[in-house]
């Protein structure tokens, strides 16, 4: 089972028991960050690109969560290309 499948599964057997989990996000930024920047960015997996642009991807709590997430990306003056909440598997 892949790692991005059991996250699903896990998130499945949670919710049945009631347990609450965040969403799987997608975020696209212009320009590459090290991978070292992923504590600070809510333990998201950094993902250097080729074509210059970098993806943060990760579960992210709620809403509040998100937005607190996407003003640290505005304090490193870095550019949102976009954000994907990523569906079920």
């Amino acid at each position: 089972m892949t790692g991005q499948k059991a996250f699903y599964s896990l998130r499945r057997v949670a919710k049945s028991k009631g347990v609450e989990m965040g969403e799987q996000y997608r975020i696209t930024l212009k320009g590459q960050i090290a991978p070292h920047w992923s504590e600070w960015l809510a333990g998201l997996t950094v993902l250097p690109l080729e074509d210059g642009k970098t993806c943060l991807e990760g579960e992210i709590q709620d809403q509040a969560a998100l937005h607190g997430l996407l003003e640290k990306i505005q304090d490193l003056n870095l550019t949102l290309l976009g954000v994907e909440r990523l569906a079920d598997a």
